[in-house]
């Protein structure tokens, strides 16, 4: 399950519901990812902030999506930094008797001519 630049669209506490509807829509083992703006870099580049004119940019910024994910249930939460303005949270809806296992991309400098990322 994806979504792609909402959450600093909406409320901490909608996103926060988002992320429990996703939690009980998945089957054990199923893996939601969140692409949206980087916090860190939002945080500490405050004029950034204010150039989007986004309503909930500010505690989107504030908060945490990891904390957000591992509130809502999910493990092994984890967050990619893409360039320096997005980043990607990525959890998994534990396995009932075991858990569970990351799941690693390639970076696309690590590739050889022709190939592809895949996930």
């Amino acid at each position: 399950m994806t979504a792609s630049l909402l959450f600093h669209e909406t409320p901490a506490e909608v996103s926060q519901n988002i992320l429990h509807e996703a939690f009980r829509l998945l089957q054990p083992g199923g893996e939601v990812a969140i692409l949206d703006g980087n916090q860190t870099t939002l945080r500490q580049v405050g004029w950034l902030s204010e150039i989007f004119e986004e309503p909930y940019i500010k505690p989107y910024a504030a908060g945490s999506v990891d904390a957000w994910m591992g509130k809502s249930g999910f493990a092994d939460v984890h967050t990619d930094d893409v360039w320096w303005i997005h980043q990607v949270t990525r959890g998994v809806k534990p396995l009932l008797d075991r858990p569970p296992q990351r799941v690693t991309f390639a970076k696309p400098e690590e590739l050889g001519e022709g190939q592809w990322v895949m996930g």
